[in-house]
């Protein structure tokens, strides 16, 4: 049924519980798998840059903090999933918002499942309600979706 699934992971709990699905509709159906975790953030380079010199060395430290743990978090899934003998692909995104590069892989590459944790780093409160990037791919995307 689900040939092509899209994993969403930004390394917390719910995503990781998600793992152990997504290894069920591969022994099911022989999937393909691709792992993705975005380093997007909403930072201001040029702001930084034009204000304080100093603000922009920190800014780019912290960057490659978010680079390192991206690789550390794709690193550990990489290992539960040849633990079990199922291949995944891997990709970490550095510079697309999740919304326009998830969009852009399923249609793409004909995804047929998303499956993503309901809470996690996409998630904001905004005003007393949740804005989460589960609720904007339900609305955006036209796949099956499975938020765990």
């Amino acid at each position: 049924m689900y040939k092509k699934i899209l994993f969403i992971t930004d390394g917390l709990e719910s995503a990781e519980r998600a793992i152990d699905k997504i290894i069920e509709f591969h022994e099911t159906w022989g999937s393909d798998i691709l792992v993705v975790h975005f380093l997007k953030h909403a930072i201001t380079i040029p702001f930084i840059y034009e204000s304080n010199s100093s603000k922009l060395h920190t800014l780019i430290q912290q960057e490659f903090s978010y680079y390192e743990l991206g690789q550390a978090i794709l690193n550990m899934i990489e290992v539960t999933f040849k633990a079990t003998g199922v291949p995944v692909d891997l990709k970490l995104v550095v510079n697309e918002t999740p919304e326009e590069f998830v969009k852009k892989l399923v249609d793409k590459h004909n995804i047929d499942l998303i499956v993503i944790g309901i809470q996690g780093s996409f998630s904001k409160k905004k005003i007393g309600h949740e804005v989460s990037f589960s609720k904007k791919m339900i609305k955006k995307i036209h796949c099956d979706i499975l938020i765990v």
